[in-house]
């Protein structure tokens, strides 16, 4: 046992050294992964501000536009729920009502370029008309006086017969 002692000793420092190198490299080890944690969960935050920003303003966009296409006439009114189980669920709501009123006014938009076709198409319809009837009175208002030139002509030859 007395021999075994000073091998005790000399192991017992190597074999502390060794656990001390594996936990050194495992504690630095630890230490690296917190710290890139720590600049992951930074850049995280900053990415969940930003998409916070983001739908902020999407939001006040929509709103504005909500309120913007309510003031049109005519449109489908909301039939909003007023159980709500949530702002969430009631700002969803809010969204579909509002997609009603734009799909109503695109639907109103698009008709009334069809009606403007329309009315476009019969005015130059119209325009034709108009020519060909000028043309016509003009046409007759040549032939009128053609015959207005032959009627007087013949008063007077009638006139100078009666006249012998």
């Amino acid at each position: 046992m007395k021999r075994l002692w000073p091998a005790a000793i000399l192991a017992l420092p190597l074999a502390v050294a060794c656990t001390s190198a594996k936990e050194k490299a495992r504690a630095d080890s630890a230490q690296a992964l917190a710290g890139q944690q720590r600049v992951l969960m930074a850049k995280l935050e900053a990415q969940k501000d930003s998409l916070s920003l983001v739908v902020g303003d999407a939001d006040s966009f929509i709103a504005k536009v909500d309120s913007t296409v309510s003031k049109v006439k005519g449109l489908p009114k909301s039939k909003r729920k007023k159980n709500v189980e949530s702002p969430i669920e009631e700002q969803l709501q809010a969204r579909r009502d509002m997609l009603k009123r734009v799909s109503a006014l695109v639907e109103r938009a698009q008709q009334t370029a069809k009606d403007l076709a329309d009315a476009r198409k019969r005015e130059e319809e119209l325009k034709s008309d108009n020519e060909k009837l000028k043309s016509q009175v003009d046409a007759d208002a040549l032939r009128i006086a053609e015959l207005t030139s032959q009627i007087d002509q013949q008063a007077q030859t009638i006139a100078l017969m009666q006249a012998k």
